[in-house]
């Protein structure tokens, strides 16, 4: 498994195989435009090639990241994050048709997640918490097309 760390919301790691920084902030700004995301924190946008498997843990110490993930047609993703102290990350994923995308959150605090699931994709989510005070994930999930699916968060306290 490959490891993203990001430190005060920027990236800090190298990229493992298989996954780009994505080649267009003009479609980041025009995604955001579209549906209303106001975010000031830093951006990373990365792509994840049709037709690879990757898995990813990313780890947060500090900061306000707007990580934009897009998933190529038949790509699968499986991303563990890990959220540590003062971090309000927002996660917007794009999903291509036939992609699949699994998260495993482990949080301390709060998190968004956005996300756009085209035909045939599928999105799951588990959320892991650690018996904070406050733990908040608010989660916008929009179905595109056919047989797409998004399997709400399940909530587990350690």
């Amino acid at each position: 498994m490959s490891a993203l760390t990001f430190h005060d919301g920027k990236l800090t790691s190298e990229l493992p195989e298989g996954i780009e920084i994505s080649p267009s902030k003009s479609f980041s700004d025009k995604r955001k435009a579209e549906q209303g995301i106001t975010h000031a924190g830093e951006e990373t946008h990365l792509y994840v090639p049709p037709g690879k498997k990757v898995d990813l843990t990313l780890h947060f110490d500090a900061g306000n990241p707007y990580i934009l993930l897009f998933v190529g047609k038949g790509a699968e993703v499986r991303w563990t994050c890990r959220f540590v102290g003062e971090v309000t990350p927002y996660l917007d994923i794009a999903l291509e048709e036939g992609a699949r995308f699994k998260l495993y959150s482990m949080s301390e605090g709060t998190e968004t997640i956005r996300a756009t699931v085209k035909r045939d994709a599928r999105f799951e989510s588990f959320i892991f918490t650690t018996g904070s005070d406050q733990s908040d994930s608010n989660y916008h999930l929009s179905l595109l097309g056919e047989n797409s699916d998004a399997k709400p968060p399940e909530v587990t306290p350690q």
